[in-house]
This record gives C-alpha cells, structure tokens and sequence, in this order.
C-alpha cells in the first residue's frame, strides 16, 4: 500500500510537469492555418488545464491555480491515506492508543471516578 501511494504521487508529479511541458496526455489539438494557434489538449484533463492556461497566470491567476491546487489536494490526501496507513499497520495510532487505555480487559469501557485528591489547590 505504501508502494502504491508512492507510485500515485509520482506519477501526478510527472501529470504536472508534461502540462507544462505541452505535452498534453489525451492528445494535442494544433490548428495550421494562418494564425499559429498554441498546442490545446484535446481531453482537457488537469495537467491539460495548467499547460493551456499557465500563459495566464500574470493576468488571471485564478485560471491556472484551480487545477494547480487540485493536483495539491489529491496529493495531500494521498499523503494523509498513506500515513493512516501506516500508523494503522504499525500499531502506532493515536486513536487506537486512546480506546484501548479506556477498556479494560474484558473490552468493556472504564468508568473513570474522578477523587478530591486529584485536585491540587493553587494559591494566588
């Protein structure tokens, strides 16, 4: 699992850099005629969006970062499932750690009674 959470990054990481690089994965539309016309991807899929729209990122920001950002948040929660999972198969979890102190052994839930003596009287 780990593996494939590495292959996914890796490879939303190359998605990114072909964008840039106009090399378009669905396919390239180029239009011959008088007026040279940029390269336009003809699926128009994320890495698509940032290569055909990274000219206008002076002017109009916003047109490039949204699919920019959407590649950020893909791999941010790829990062998060890729933790999870390793703090679930390592036995290093929080929560896990945080249930399992308030059983008991007989997997019942602990009551906890809280005594006068655990509270300490601060002078001010």
């Amino acid at each position: 699992m780990i593996l494939f959470g590495q292959q996914v990054m890796q490879t939303l990481i190359i998605f990114i850099h072909l964008g840039l690089l106009k090399l378009f994965l669905g396919g390239t539309e180029v239009d011959y005629q008088l007026v040279n016309d940029p390269p336009q991807s003809s699926t128009n899929e994320w890495s698509g969006l940032i290569g055909d729209t990274f000219r206008y990122l002076q002017g109009a920001p916003w047109i490039p970062l949204t699919p920019i950002l959407s590649f950020a948040l893909v791999m941010f929660a790829v990062a998060l499932m890729m933790e999870g999972y390793i703090r679930a198969a390592s036995g290093y979890s929080y929560y896990g750690q945080k249930f399992k102190k308030n059983l008991d052994t007989s997997g019942k839930p602990v009551k906890n009674n809280v005594n006068k003596a655990d509270f300490v009287r601060v002078k001010s």
